[in-house]
């Protein structure tokens, strides 16, 4: 692949990638400047946006690379990290986490948390410059900051989860979150980064039987979840008669404000060639609150045709047919 070529909006993309997924980085021990892997590995975990509707899943993919990795570098399983072999050390216990091998991938993991050497305490800049690309980006969107002990507790939260460690995942989860901060320069990397953080604190609280800190934390974007961990936290909390009847005071409490003044998106067809249109749709917009289980909380938007206005009557019929009312409502 030419990456001179690689159009910016496609670097955002891989970069939203890289964010989330196993970071596979090289690393200048004179200068500490993190290094892109240029060869442009994929995640080899995956988290869709499935997950943000439902539960937040943890996946193994193991790679015939993985194994290779491991072979080829078994001997720092039961080492130390040093300045040389840190790098192909993180990496290593990467690639045991995608194996399964979670005792080892464990140890290793907790060594780079217990390290005070200076290449696993720092946290890196990562610019959003196109490698090889003369054009620099000075604005610095989709730039993002990286840390080893973050990506390690993160590891690590997924580990205890798998063996109903919870307390400790919830520790790692914390730490990842609070201590070992890393930051995303991008709204889509933001929101792929939190998508991991929250759904691995969900999944750690459920097992902690913590439902009261699920619903606070997801019910504000209630419709992000149409069955899952906030869900069952609710059911957990609240009876169904309970359940029920929160939901028609949260339809009977929606407030809707319209906008005063259209607004307008538009639609090309056949861009870049001869024929190329662009239709302009009209509408007019508005937002919505409710009181939703006893916590004031806004309405997505709704998508209008054109010429459609917003009203409290579509808000309230939209709140009805979302899969989080589906997956709580039980006719009386």
């Amino acid at each position: 692949m030419n990456k001179k070529n690689i159009p910016t909006n496609y670097f955002f993309l891989i970069l939203t990638f890289v964010l989330v997924g196993q970071i596979c980085f090289s690393q200048d021990t004179t200068s500490l400047k993190l290094k892109i892997d240029t060869t442009w590995n994929f995640p080899t975990y995956s988290f869709s946006m499935s997950s943000i509707s439902s539960d937040y899943s943890i996946d193994h993919y193991p790679s015939k690379e993985d194994s290779l990795f491991c072979k080829k570098y078994s001997q720092l399983i039961g080492a130390e990290p040093t300045k040389k072999n840190h790098s192909n050390y993180h990496s290593l216990a990467c690639s045991l986490w995608q194996l399964g091998r979670l005792t080892e991938a464990e140890k290793m993991f907790l060594k780079i948390i217990a390290s005070n050497a200076s290449y696993y305490v720092g946290t890196y800049y990562n610019s959003s410059d196109i490698p090889d690309d003369t054009t620099s980006n000075t604005y610095g969107y989709g730039s993002y900051t990286s840390n080893y002990k973050n990506y390690a507790c993160r590891y690590l939260t997924k580990i205890y989860l798998e063996q109903k460690k919870f307390d400790q995942a919830l520790k790692c989860i914390t730490y990842a979150d609070k201590k070992y901060i890393v930051e995303q320069n991008c709204g889509t990397g933001y929101m792929w980064y939190r998508g991991e953080i929250d759904g691995l604190y969900s999944l750690a609280y459920e097992g902690l039987g913590m439902h009261d800190s699920i619903i606070n934390m997801f019910l504000p974007n209630y419709s992000n979840h149409s069955n899952g961990t906030l869900t069952r936290a609710l059911k957990k909390v609240y009876s169904q008669k309970e359940i029920n009847e929160y939901l028609k005071i949260a339809e009977n409490s929606i407030v809707c404000v319209v906008d005063t003044f259209p607004s307008s998106s538009f639609i090309t067809h056949n861009y870049g060639e001869k024929n190329e249109t662009t239709t302009e749709i009209k509408y007019t917009s508005g937002t919505a609150t409710m009181n939703l289980f006893g916590r004031q909380v806004t309405l997505p938007r709704s998508n209008l045709e054109n010429g459609e206005s917003v009203t409290r009557e579509l808000f309230a019929k939209e709140f009805k047919e979302s899969g989080f009312y589906s997956a709580l409502i039980e006719n009386e």
